[in-house]
């Protein structure tokens, strides 16, 4: 991409810049997964804005465990609403009438 189109394309290219450094320098901890889940920026759009290895590798490992963990936990969500309610305990079976 080179230099920024736009001022949400140096926005973002700013902000994955720090968020880089910061996930380089510290690894990526909970500030560093709240920062990317703030921006919600996706895989493609850290490929777009055009950074280099050092840079756009670790935070599209970020985003891939962000995205993964997520995908878990909307299956988890949907295994749990699609069980069925278990029987009533007998005692509850009589009070309902």
């Amino acid at each position: 991409m080179g230099k920024p189109q736009t001022e949400r394309d140096a926005f973002d290219h700013g902000y994955l810049i720090c968020l880089s450094n910061l996930i380089n320098s510290h690894g990526s901890g909970t500030e560093a997964e709240g920062l990317m889940q703030t921006i919600g920026v996706t895989r493609y759009r850290i490929d777009q804005l055009g950074f280099d290895d050092y840079d756009r590798l670790p935070l599209q490992k970020l985003r891939r465990e962000l995205d993964e963990r997520e995908r878990k936990s909307r299956a988890f969500r949907n295994s749990r609403n699609s069980t069925p309610n278990p029987p009533l305990h007998k005692s509850q079976e009589n009070n309902d009438a």
